[in-house]
């Protein structure tokens, strides 16, 4: 297969552009970097690669949770709309949250989990990274 044909085939298979706007081990994890980088930028798609086991809690709209996440896992999350400082939270019917569970080099176990509350979708809190 020629270059031209290649083109050809990956705008059949994958009719997107992709751009890395921010990596972690490149650019750090603080959320003042991830809104340099990422605000006002639509349409993003978050991914997490968690390597070791970990178990942690977290408080999202007042209802605490407890989850572990057991390695060799991809979370990840999809933003419509842009990411912006300027309120607390951002309304997206089309977000989505995502878990990839990576077994012998193949990806099992994959969960997608859909909004539930539109108007409170996005954390768009400053003092926070992508937050869904």
């Amino acid at each position: 297969i020629n270059d031209n044909c290649k083109c050809a085939l990956n705008g059949l298979y994958l009719p997107y552009e992709f751009k890395l706007l921010l990596r972690g081990s490149r650019d750090g994890f603080s959320p003042s970097k991830f809104h340099s980088l990422c605000e006002n930028k639509p349409k993003t798609v978050t991914f997490i690669k968690v390597k070791k086991p970990i178990d942690f809690q977290f408080n999202f709209l007042q209802n605490p949770s407890k989850i572990f996440v057991s390695g060799d896992e991809i979370l990840g999350g999809y933003n419509p709309i842009i990411w912006e400082t300027t309120k607390n939270w951002g309304e997206a019917k089309d977000s989505f949250i995502f878990s990839l569970k990576n077994k012998n080099n193949l990806i099992k176990d994959e969960k997608i989990s859909r909004v539930k509350q539109i108007d409170s979708a996005l954390n768009y809190g400053k003092n926070y990274g992508p937050s869904f």
